[in-house]
């Protein structure tokens, strides 16, 4: 913050005007919390387009001022207040990553999970890479204005009068380019903007959760990503083709479920912060339990997820020792030719044949250990079930 001694403004923005990046204000991310309409335009650096923003809901607005923005116009109800850098503002969401529906067009959905800047633009209003890529109709503008004065001054020069022709020519060009630069843009980003402002509620954000809510998700993801990634799922062994259906399905029923927590306990917040009364306040207990059995509901489902993770684990440890000796044992009759080439040792022979024996107990063991992680897999909760 040393470096930043000399901002007007470190730690607010005041509800209306125009302030330069880095002498009124500093770079972060802002909430207006005041209720009312109201506008913002963020003036990027270099050539990128300014990119303008209203709240969404009543209430509560945000943007994110980046570090390479010139200056920021606002004209809003209230004051900005700075909640974080940027680039933190997915700081604490403890490695939680978006969840989508998995009911959606599988590429669509594919498409969103790859874009959680675009889903937090769509829910918060935050500035994203597609929007500054967007090209601006002002461009366009200012070539032809340019153009026209570079005209008349020739053309005044030269006693000769061509304004209206150039004009027109770059008029044409300047719309063919914009058209053709915009068209690009729609292929690439607006077709995936439209499908998520379209489906706000098929996706969930670590913001969506509480801070419970954000470490059951984690859990369940750090256990999702155990099984896909285990050695025994790539090799086909854990019927890939239940886990590709079931899997994200648990995961999408586990942070809709926490996501709805999050909205009633925040509503449940926002009731007490007033002044209620014993009645309201008796009302409201039942209404408390409920939320604490859902979430326990969601702690179980994790646990069983952890299970599975656990035993696929096993089953991992199983194939690797499997793997190795059942390589050592196919070797295992060159071994006993070479022997019976030479001298017969009966030991060696021995010890050849209890290797055999190993990788087949091995095998034995591999098997009760997918069966077992396979057994896991169904004690999971139905995904439909709460």
């Amino acid at each position: 913050m040393g470096q930043c001694a000399n901002v007007r403004y470190l730690d607010r923005i005041p509800a209306k005007g125009m302030f330069v990046v880095g002498a009124d204000v500093v770079p972060g991310r802002y909430v207006c919390r005041t209720p009312g309409n109201g506008r913002w335009i963020r003036y990027p650096g270099g050539n990128g387009a300014p990119v303008a923003g209203r709240p969404e809901t009543p209430g509560e607005a945000e943007v994110v001022i980046e570090s390479g923005d010139v200056a920021f116009q606002t004209h809003m109800p209230g004051d900005w207040l700075r909640v974080g850098a940027p680039g933190t503002e997915d700081l604490d969401d403890g490695g939680v990553r978006p969840v989508v529906d998995p009911d959606l067009d599988p590429d669509l959905a594919a498409r969103l999970r790859s874009r959680p800047d675009l889903l937090r633009h769509v829910r918060t209003g935050a500035p994203w890479p597609g929007e500054r890529a967007r090209p601006y109709g002002g461009d366009w503008l200012r070539l032809t204005v340019l153009a026209l004065l570079t005209v008349f001054m020739l053309g005044g020069a030269a006693g000769v009068d061509l304004s209206p022709l150039v004009f027109l020519v770059v008029a044409a060009a300047g719309a063919a380019g914009y058209g053709l630069r915009l068209g690009l843009w729609h292929r690439r980003f607006g077709a995936l903007t439209e499908a998520a402002k379209a489906n706000p509620d098929r996706f969930c954000l670590p913001g969506d959760l509480d801070e419970n809510g954000r470490a059951l998700l984690a859990r369940a993801q750090e256990a999702i990503r155990r099984v896909q990634e285990s050695e025994v799922a790539r090799a086909g062994l854990l019927e890939p083709g239940e886990n590709a259906v079931t899997l994200p399905r648990q995961e999408w029923q586990i942070a809709k479920t926490l996501r709805k927590v999050a909205q009633l306990r925040e509503d449940q917040r926002r009731l007490l912060a007033e002044e209620v009364t014993p009645q309201a306040e008796e009302a409201l207990r039942p209404l408390r339990k409920a939320l604490d059995d859902v979430e326990a509901s969601v702690a179980a489902r994790v646990a069983a997820l952890e299970r599975y993770a656990e035993r696929t684990a096993e089953a991992d440890a199983a194939y690797r020792a499997h793997a190795q000796v059942a390589r050592v044992a196919d070797r295992a009759a060159e071994y006993q030719d070479l022997l019976a080439e030479t001298v017969a040792d009966e030991l060696a022979v021995a010890e050849i044949d209890r290797l055999a024996r190993n990788a087949a107990e091995l095998k034995k063991a591999l098997q009760e250990s997918l069966q077992a992680a396979q057994q896991a897999a169904v004690e999971l909760p139905r995904p439909d079930e709460p």
